[in-house]
């Protein structure tokens, strides 16, 4: 019988942070790197029940947990997330690396870059007739305007431009909203319980472009190697996307952005509400950087700074 090898998601520090399905996805490098290094033992992602189905696109062996729960028996645990990951974020731009590699480098390990997602036929079957019935075979825009953290999202008057702005380019755009979210005309919307994971990977891979904010839609996007645009205020789009080929950071040109919550620009009775720097960030910027990648067609990385 192979020895048990348990790959957590969250964060030592605090091990109830970092279950979000951007860092769930974002750690399937990892958790690869992890087998391939034993490769005489069987390894399991440990991961919130929520965020499995997207573990599986990657990763089919998982320990589901139930936060507030009592918490299953683990074998030879590994812990790459040794902090919490705004602080290790920090650590990793001082020491030139993003997040991924110092995911990787805490646990001993070089990430698997080179994962296939694992979708089913009928799912991609079912997304070939989505798009021939809604969308007339045309190549969608998928637009993700909503993050877990109030302060990672980008305003709606400004996404309201920018979905104007695609319009008038001519681009057709389907969205994922959160259930009670924004609803703006012009966008096809699928609330984000609307799909199974696997299916919505099957969409995704079939996109355009996808832009979103700092969130695990943009992680989704980044593992499929579909073309993102990521819009990152107080986090560092590099640190959090560097790893992702296929992504493009538009980072919030307003000087306190990259704050991360740990600098003296950032007061949590304010910036937790909203981010000045995202509020500030101007749609036709934005555009300019989604028109350029769309025209271009093919995924590349790139930190862009608007004018």
């Amino acid at each position: 019988m192979k020895r048990i090898i348990d790959v957590h998601v969250g964060s030592k520090a605090n091990p109830q942070h970092g279950h979000g399905l951007g860092d769930a996805i974002l750690m399937l490098p990892v958790i690869a790197g992890v087998a391939a290094a034993n490769p005489d033992a069987h390894v399991r992602a440990v991961v919130v029940d929520k965020c499995v189905p997207w573990v599986n696109l990657g990763w089919p062996h998982t320990v589901a947990i139930k936060l507030g729960e009592p918490v299953p028996l683990f074998h030879n645990e590994v812990w790459p997330q040794l902090h919490e990951s705004l602080a290790g974020d920090k650590r990793a731009i001082d020491q030139g690396l993003c997040r991924l590699e110092l995911w990787a480098r805490d646990a001993g390990v070089l990430p698997k870059r080179d994962l296939k997602p694992i979708i089913s036929d009928e799912a991609r079957a079912w997304a070939d007739d989505i798009l021939k019935r809604y969308f007339f075979g045309h190549k969608v825009v998928w637009l993700s305007p909503w993050a877990c953290g109030a302060e990672r999202n980008w305003p709606a008057r400004r996404w309201a431009e920018l979905i104007d702005g695609l319009l008038c380019a001519g681009y057709t755009m389907a969205g994922i909203r959160q259930s009670g979210g924004h609803f703006f005309d012009g966008v096809t919307w699928f609330e984000d319980s609307s799909f199974p994971a696997d299916r919505t990977a099957a969409m995704f891979e079939r996109a355009a472009l996808v832009i979103g904010n700092d969130s695990g839609m943009v992680h989704l996007a980044g593992f499929l190697g579909v073309p993102a645009l990521a819009i990152c205020g107080p986090t560092v789009g590099s640190c959090v996307f560097g790893n992702y080929p296929s992504v493009r950071i538009a980072q919030a040109p307003m000087f306190c952005n990259g704050c991360m919550g740990m600098t003296h620009h950032y007061n949590p009775r304010w910036c937790r509400l909203s981010c000045d720097a995202l509020t500030n960030f101007q749609a036709p910027d934005v555009l300019k950087v989604a028109l350029d990648m769309l025209k271009i067609g093919d995924p590349y990385t790139g930190t862009i700074k608007p004018s």
